[in-house]
């Protein structure tokens, strides 16, 4: 039986969970304090769920409308979001699937011009999530988690680009010298560890937050 990838999980469980946020949105009325003006829970939590896909979208639904002022819109920008969604896991998720392949981990590592530039572009996206973050409050819990999350896309964004480029040069570096008669060879940071990593980022960052700042609902 052929096993599921993550380029095709993953997307489809984030469009449902957007799905439900969207329709948690619609059917409430609480709104809270935020640096950008008041919005909802929902909101909130997926601001910081997907930021990438949020921002991406943005700036295309503002050129669009540039482009053609009257097709502009929520459902627009909703769908140009939803696609954003997709694309922005889509590529994570087969990133890591070619991580747990073993081919592409016996593949020889070239370093050419283009993935040092893909690099320096997830480190500047990752520093501007991380000053965007700060500028979030944590007036209420529920901004609390959307600055937890925003904090763990850029300890993503800033740390997986030049860490996998330290690995790089450290699995040259090994190649280049004898192994002993015996020894094993290297594990590779599977993706499980790494979302547990991820995942301890999150939970750290989350009660750093709630203990760091007033979270009383307003």
């Amino acid at each position: 039986m052929r096993k599921l990838k993550l380029a095709v999980v993953l997307p489809v469980v984030l469009c449902a969970i957007e799905s439900a946020l969207w329709y948690w949105d619609v059917h409430t009325t609480m709104l809270i304090p935020s640096y950008i003006g008041r919005k909802t829970v929902a909101s909130a939590i997926r601001t910081g769920l997907d930021f990438p896909s949020l921002i991406l979208a943005m700036v295309t639904d503002k050129l669009w409308g540039e482009i053609f002022p009257q097709t502009s819109g929520a459902p627009q920008i909703r769908l140009i979001f939803l696609l954003f969604v997709v694309c922005c896991w889509h590529l994570i998720g087969r990133w890591l699937d070619r991580r747990k392949a073993v081919k592409e981990r016996l593949k020889p590592e070239v370093i050419t011009i283009w993935s040092i530039i893909r690099r320096l572009t997830l480190f500047g996206f990752g520093v501007f999530t991380l000053l965007f973050s700060l500028h979030e409050y944590p007036s209420h819990f529920a901004v609390v988690i959307e600055r937890a999350l925003l904090q763990t896309w850029a300890v993503f964004l800033i740390g997986v680009p030049f860490s996998g480029l330290a690995l790089r040069l450290l699995k040259r570096g090994g190649q280049e010298q004898p192994k002993a008669p015996g020894s094993r060879a290297r594990r590779s940071f599977g993706n499980f560890r790494l979302f547990v990593v991820v995942l301890g980022a999150f939970a750290a960052l989350l009660i750093l937050g709630v203990v760091s700042g007033p979270t009383v609902p307003k």
